[in-house]
């Protein structure tokens, strides 16, 4: 891409995709359950901060200064405003995050302009966690007051969430149904169970969720940008069904693999629990650009996937790594795509 159709490509079109996605980055993290595993529960700090990195880097690339100007003001009064209303050390920690990886993401941006989304954000990522990381090292953020900040924000999220789901067990219609039938029984036991033990499973896989999130308010800020801007600062990101990366990032996945099943490596259980749940989200997204290639699934078939998932995620997610990972080495996409029935 020459720098002239760099800097003039006309303003991407189209909202009837990206407003659904904001609003469920926005607004989906608030309900009980979502909210325990989202580290970052004011999801627009993320957006607003890459927002503004997507502006400046595209006014030094010749754009509207008032654009960049409007939206780091946004940015700021907002952070600031998080950061003096924190109840706690964590929301100061997470408006510090959103901080680093706005200016992090302006960095990735700046390197080189014609590389293409995806590799920026995690570059981008990268450099957010080092920052943190060089942080932690050096003892301007004490990493064991970090971790009982996380482990206790995340107590007092998941606190209400089984209120609920224990008023929702005592119901009549729920303990009459357990009466009559064990098995039904067994099965609610088995959530509660899962839901009891969510919180140590989310302070273990944080640092993931964190750059999931992270990744996913990057992707939202280029989306916007490029709809309020004509100064383009990199290639358009392409739709789900063409997304894919390079294949060197499944040694991501094999690495993490191997620390989580290796006895001797146990000290490095976590980071490889982490390498796992980031590079099997990714390759699960991949997956499902396959499976939307192959079966160019209508919004009857979207629908219906979408109303099942709560019940059948792990199905479908194992479904999704699997074509995800399986495109590494057969390339299903070369195949020719067909229509859901």
């Amino acid at each position: 891409m020459s720098d002239a159709a760099l800097s003039s490509a006309p303003r991407e079109r189209g909202w009837r995709r990206l407003l659904p996605a904001l609003a469920l980055f926005l607004v989906v993290p608030a309900t009980p359950l979502l909210r325990v595993i989202t580290p970052v529960e004011e999801t627009i700090l993320l957006l607003v901060s890459a927002l503004a990195a997507c502006a400046l880097v595209g006014w030094w690339l010749g754009g509207r200064a008032s654009l960049a100007i409007g939206w780091c003001a946004i940015a700021g009064w907002l952070l600031a405003r998080a950061a003096w209303a924190g109840r706690s050390d964590y929301d100061r920690l997470a408006c510090g995050w959103a901080l680093v990886l706005g200016g992090a993401c302006g960095v990735a941006s700046l390197l080189d302009p014609r590389r293409p989304f995806l590799t920026r954000a995690l570059t981008a990522l990268c450099v957010a966690g080092g920052v943190g990381s060089v942080a932690l090292a050096a003892g301007r953020i004490p990493a064991a007051a970090v971790g009982e900040a996380v482990r206790t924000e995340i107590a007092a999220r998941h606190a209400p969430f089984m209120a609920q789901w224990r008023e929702l067990r005592a119901a009549p219609a729920l303990r009459d149904l357990e009466a009559r039938d064990s098995a039904a029984g067994d099965e609610l036991e088995s959530w509660t169970a899962s839901y009891e033990a969510l919180p140590a499973l989310v302070a273990r896989a944080f640092p993931a969720l964190l750059f999931l999130e992270s990744l996913a308010a990057m992707g939202l800020a280029w989306s916007l940008y490029h709809r309020m801007s004509r100064t383009r600062i990199g290639p358009p990101l392409a739709p789900l069904r063409q997304f894919r990366f390079s294949d060197q990032l499944v040694w991501g996945l094999i690495v993490g693999l191997v620390i989580a099943a290796v006895p001797s490596l146990a000290g490095l259980r976590g980071l490889g629990v982490n390498l796992l749940v980031f590079f099997g989200a990714l390759y699960a997204l991949r997956g499902l650009g396959v499976l939307s290639w192959l079966f160019k699934p209508g919004w009857p078939t979207t629908v219906a996937i979408a109303v099942t998932t709560p019940l059948l995620f792990p199905l479908y997610a194992a479904g999704a790594l699997a074509f995800g990972v399986g495109d590494t080495w057969i390339d299903w996409r070369r195949r020719p795509a067909r229509p859901t029935p």
